[in-house]
């Protein structure tokens, strides 16, 4: 049998050994990340009768990503954000609520972080 020189794992170089340990931990966080939206919504369609949709993006600048999702998509008609509730309101809420406030075409709720899924439950 004949192989492309370059294309088995002994010939591989330490770079492209790294990019496909890159590949696979993607891959690998990505079926985490559905497995776990798959949950929710499970949980979502058993409190509301609802089906929701998630969306999984990669991008080096999580803010940029969901700007440029929420421009995208015309069925988002509003951000929902969690605050947390020791020190800082966490990285969203502190660009969404600032500088990054004026890149949003919908409008911007943020739930803190200390209220229980009652009080929750209560305001929408």
């Amino acid at each position: 049998m004949c192989e492309e020189k370059g294309t088995h794992p002994k010939h591989k170089t330490p770079f492209f050994l790294f990019l496909d340990l890159e590949d696979r931990m993607r891959k690998e966080q990505r079926q985490e990340a559905e497995q776990y939206l798959f949950e929710l919504a499970m949980s979502v369609n058993d409190m509301t009768g609802e089906k929701p949709a998630f969306f999984i993006r990669e991008g080096k600048n999580k803010e940029v990503e969901i700007v440029d999702l929420v421009r995208e998509d015309n069925t988002i008609k509003m951000l929902v954000l969690g605050g947390e509730t020791n020190g800082s309101p966490g990285p969203l809420v502190s660009y969404f609520s600032g500088k990054g406030l004026g890149n949003l075409r919908v409008p911007l709720t943020i739930v803190p972080g200390n209220l229980v899924d009652d009080e929750i439950d209560g305001i929408f």
